[in-house]
């Protein structure tokens, strides 16, 4: 599953591993990746073993003891989520958007214009304030690089080579954590600089 879903957690996109964490504070005791029933066996076990109803996914939690913010399919628990994130065609990434929160927010809150997107985001728990505020941070490492850059045909440089490392998997088969929104706002910037690829 985590090769299949190269190296991210199929509803927040953070890193995951079968070795444990490997990019964020976890919990004492985190296992990694979790093994995630899309069809809550509650109600459909039948499908338990279905390799299509499996789903690697984060542990889904942050925080500390007695405060977890739970997100992923700890949130989902045993409620059928509108989104299955591998079968939605051709790309799960494009049912969604991202906006900040307001102009001086830490905050990258993601939205969907399509009532499953919206209701999926609520059943996860997609915008915790620690998953908004690490979506945030890849836009910020971003900006940061294109502002070193001393003109726009290096900027235009930069973008591609970030295009590719957040669409195409590393010598290890994995996508850095929260590729898509990487990927979108480097998008968002070529346009921006008359360079879409």
């Amino acid at each position: 599953m985590v090769a299949e879903q190269r190296g991210l957690c199929a509803y927040c996109m953070q890193t995951i591993s079968p070795h444990g964490p490997l990019d964020y504070p976890a919990p004492q005791g985190n296992g990694g990746t979790r093994i995630e029933h899309f069809l809550p066996r509650e109600d459909y076990a039948e499908d338990m073993y279905e390799w299509s109803n499996l789903l690697g996914a984060c542990v889904g939690y942050y925080g500390r003891p007695g405060h977890w913010d739970e997100t992923c399919d700890r949130a989902k628990k045993a409620t059928l989520s509108p989104v299955h994130p591998c079968r939605f065609p051709p790309d799960v990434a494009a049912l969604f958007t991202y906006r900040r929160a307001g102009t001086s927010s830490r905050l990258l809150l993601i939205e969907s214009a399509d009532a499953g997107g919206r209701a999926a985001i609520e059943v996860l728990n997609l915008n915790a304030q620690h998953l908004a505020e690490r979506r945030r941070e890849v836009q910020v490492r971003i900006s940061r690089e294109i502002a070193k850059q001393k003109d726009v045909r290096r900027q235009k440089s930069l973008l591609g080579s970030l295009l590719v490392a957040f669409t195409e998997p590393d010598a290890r088969g994995t996508l850095p954590a929260f590729a898509p929104i990487g990927a979108q706002y480097v998008r968002r910037k070529l346009e921006a600089l008359g360079g879409q690829r």
